[in-house]
Parts: C-alpha cells; structure tokens; sequence
C-alpha cells in the first residue's frame, strides 16, 4: 500500500495530444518478475512475492504498465505535474519526511512504519479541522483514519469512524464557503455506505443493529453541531443506503 491514500488516482484527464494510447502490461510482477495468471487491472498483490503491484498510465509514453510501488509514485508525479498539482503533492511529501523524522526521534528508532506515519499525520489533521470547524476536511480525515482501522482488521474500531464520516457525507459540509450544503446531497450509492454495511458483516451483526450500538459519538457530535440533517434522519438515509446497495 502507497504512503497516501487517494479517493481518486491523480487525474489523467490531460492525455498527451495526437499520440494513441497503449497497453503495454504484461502478466508478470514488476517486482519479482514471476508469472501472474492474468494481466493485473488495478492494484493487487503479487502471489509469488506478497508485494503490491499498480496499474498506471505513463503521460510520458501515453502506456498502460503494472508498475512497482516506487514506479508508481514516479508516474503519479509526472502527472502531477502536467494537471498542477505538483506544489501540493511535493508539500505533502516533506511533511511525510519530517513526521517520519519525528516520530523517530521520540520512539527513538531507527525508522517508522507507513502506516504510524499515516495515522501520526491524520491525527494531526482531525485536530486541525475541529480546531478550525473545517468540517469537510474532518469528514475526509475520520474517514480516511476509518480506512487505516479497516485495512489493519478492527471492525469494532472503524465502525464507529465509518457512521461519523457518512454523518457528515449527508451534511455536505463546505469548507471554502464555510457553509453546509445538504441540500445538494443526493441519495444513492456511495463508499462511506458500503464500509458502514461491511464493518457490520464483520461484526455479524445487521446495519441497524451497527447503527444503534455504534453511533454513540456520531450523537454526540451532532447534538453539539446541530448540522441540517438531524442524527435521526442520517440513520435512516444510512440504512437506506446500504439496503439499495446490496
């Protein structure tokens, strides 16, 4: 798994003009270089050696390759580049390399770990957020440190996470405005549901049993908040959500 996670891969929009694209992957890890049963279409995990292969298109060639992580990483900032995000992705990058350097020094070891880097860093931003009420970034950042709980098997712990982050989904909440905008929610499928649904299958226990034992901070911040859509109409937009998905 990359250092970042990325509701969506760096943009592509901007193709290389008047060159036709190609589809130069092959079935073997970038890695390792073993033999894979079938072409990768998006990130998975090497059989042979366990390590992460990636699918990118180079806007240098205009070339669909499965590519390693580091390789990954290269392409997303050329990329970058061309769409003008560079500044930004090369700002998140140097304050990876100083909490990293960070918490090295106050565990006193020698390196530190993605993901403690990760969740050092996404903690930081939930504390921003609330200090500056940016409610859109504390939905992303709840979210993504819900994503990180998930990934590493705590159901019982991204849970909770999970229904906060679809909370604040319905409410619509906009940062540059410094407003909430629930009336442009619209009903219909979306990833913060389908966590919700799925952290309950892990429980074994059913969406509505989830939402009544889980939702205890998700009340309590929004009687605090008193955001458009009460807690009580969330739950049933949540349930409703999950029950049209499946």
């Amino acid at each position: 798994m990359g250092l970042f996670r990325k509701n969506k891969q760096v943009s592509e929009e901007r193709s290389i003009p008047n060159r036709a694209s190609s589809d130069a992957r092959v079935a073997a890890c970038p890695n390792c270089g073993g033999i894979l049963k079938k072409v990768p279409g998006a990130k998975t995990k090497c059989p042979n050696c366990h390590e992460y292969m990636f699918v990118r298109t180079d806007p240098r060639t205009n070339s669909r390759l499965v590519v390693t992580f580091d390789q990954a990483e290269e392409i997303d900032d050329e990329w970058a580049k061309l769409n003008g995000t560079w500044p930004e992705r090369k700002a998140e990058r140097e304050r990876v390399a100083a909490t990293r350097e960070r918490l090295a020094k106050k565990w006193n070891l020698p390196t530190v770990s993605d993901r403690d880097v990760r969740w050092a860093m996404l903690s930081e931003d939930v504390v921003a957020a609330l200090r500056d009420h940016k409610w859109a970034a504390y939905q992303k950042a709840v979210f993504d440190m819900a994503l990180e709980l998930h990934d590493t098997k705590k159901p019982e712990q991204a849970l909770p996470l999970f229904i906060l982050a679809a909370y604040f989904y319905i409410n619509n909440p906009n940062d540059a405005l410094g407003e909430w905008w629930s009336e442009g929610y619209v009903s219909g499928p979306a990833e913060v549901f389908d966590y919700v649904g799925l952290e309950c299958e892990l429980l074994g226990i059913t969406s509505e049993e989830g939402l009544n034992k889980y939702s205890e901070r998700t009340q309590r911040e929004a009687e605090k908040l008193k955001a458009p859509v009460a807690w009580t109409a969330v739950r049933e937009m949540i349930l409703e959500n999950i029950a049209s998905g499946k």
